[in-house]
């Protein structure tokens, strides 16, 4: 029984070091993005990056591969935030590209909301999809 709790912790505190390195995947953007065929090769990139992280996360690693997982998966996070920073294409105009970068990570300022990224956002159904918070 000590020995289940042990692991049990070890598993916790290795999934909370994981989560404090990278961060959850805006889906319903990505979802829009897909549906534009020239970004659908990045978002696959972006998904398949996160995948890999979530991958590595839910296995406890063994002793001497603990640094060697920690790489991998700052790796991973490396590539996907790199993804997400040049992401481009065609068929999204450019502001609304800077908007659902920042937004899926960073956070966008209100202040820089347009008219365009609102209809962009409202022709998709994707309005109610993002939150205000403060910073």
């Amino acid at each position: 029984k000590l020995a289940q709790e042990y692991r049990n912790r070890l598993v916790v505190a290795w999934q909370a070091r994981v989560d404090g390195s990278f961060s959850p995947l805006p889906e319903s953007v990505l979802q829009a993005i897909a549906t534009i065929p020239s970004y659908r090769g990045q978002v696959d990139a972006i998904r398949t990056k996160h995948l890999e992280v979530l991958r590595l996360r839910a296995e406890l690693p063994v002793p001497n591969q603990v640094c060697a997982t920690l790489e991998r998966i700052t790796a991973a996070v490396v590539a996907k935030d790199d993804a997400w920073r040049h992401l481009s294409g065609s068929g999204i105009p450019d502001e609304v590209i800077d908007f659902l970068r920042q937004a899926g990570t960073s956070g966008f300022s209100l202040a820089k909301l347009t008219p365009a990224i609102q209809a962009w956002l409202g022709e998709r159904d994707l309005l109610g999809t993002f939150r205000i918070r403060s910073a």
